[in-house]
């Protein structure tokens, strides 16, 4: 009987040291325990499954009908990325790249991105529309704390006018301490990984079609080739910050349905 036992024991912790292997190589970041009391196991950080093609390097992460979805590198460590070699070392910024039609209100109400609508539905129906729970680039996403999303949120936007000055008002200060996954750029990333820090007569960049690839919509339904950003609008607390596909920057009132452009972040 007492071998019985001991040679189950040895065949379930045999099963599950492979189990553990198989779920630790794809899902698992730097999780150490001990098995027994005697043997440690580190399994091994997720992979990121980095692709190349003649618009730069991107991921796919979800399914869209039925087809993976695609999401372009655009930054690493906040600023542009044009790199022809992949990036080693640091954190990359990820926008998305597929064609996604779903427009959404920013707020009822507000133009808090703490407390708005988007951000719900971006980590929650959102996240479920494209099938993301179990996919392993989402969980080896960095998430990114409510203090990073309103660091420097804003921009001083002089209308009718070419003079800006960046993050210089509309800093928004916040008590949440929740962190997201996904999230809407703010027109200071914009301006700083997409436009590459060009700002002519109210154009983030005079490059953004080339810059974003296939990431511009405007072949499909014009309402989804406006997309959402985080920021308010500094002269008018009822608006927040949109990006046409010209990269023009303008506000609206965050009750009007744009469309949903969300970002994240990968460490490499």
């Amino acid at each position: 009987m007492t071998k019985t036992i001991k040679i189950l024991s040895t065949i379930s912790f045999i099963a599950m040291a492979i189990v553990l292997t198989f779920v630790g190589v794809w899902a698992l970041a730097d999780l150490d325990f001990t098995v027994g009391g005697d043997i440690t196991y580190t399994a091994p950080e997720p992979q990121i499954n980095l692709q190349q093609d003649g618009n730069g390097f991107y991921v796919t992460m979800g399914t869209y009908n039925n087809a993976p979805v695609v999401w372009r590198l655009v930054g690493m460590d906040g600023n542009r990325f044009t790199g022809t070699t992949a990036p080693t070392n640091g954190i990359g910024t990820f926008v998305l790249e597929t064609y996604v039609a779903q427009t959404k209100e920013f707020d009822a109400d507000s133009s808090d991105y703490a407390t708005s609508d988007i951000r719900t539905y971006l980590n929650g129906d959102y996240k479920t529309l494209l099938n993301l729970a179990n996919d392993t680039t989402y969980k080896a996403i960095i998430p990114r704390s409510m203090t990073s999303l309103y660091t420097d949120i804003g921009w001083n936007y002089y209308r009718g006018n070419s003079n800006y000055a960046e993050n210089e008002v509309y800093s928004i200060t916040t008590t949440n301490t929740e962190s997201d996954k996904l999230w809407l750029m703010s027109i200071a990333e914009v301006y700083s990984m997409v436009g590459g820090g060009e700002i002519t007569n109210g154009i983030i960049s005079d490059d953004w079609s080339s810059v974003m690839a296939n990431i511009d919509w405007s072949s499909e339904e014009s309402t989804y080739d406006m997309f959402w950003l985080r920021s308010p609008d500094a002269t008018a607390s009822f608006r927040v910050y949109y990006v046409e596909s010209d990269g023009n920057f303008l506000g609206r009132p965050y009750g009007t349905l744009m469309s949903i452009r969300p970002a994240f972040n990968l460490e490499f």
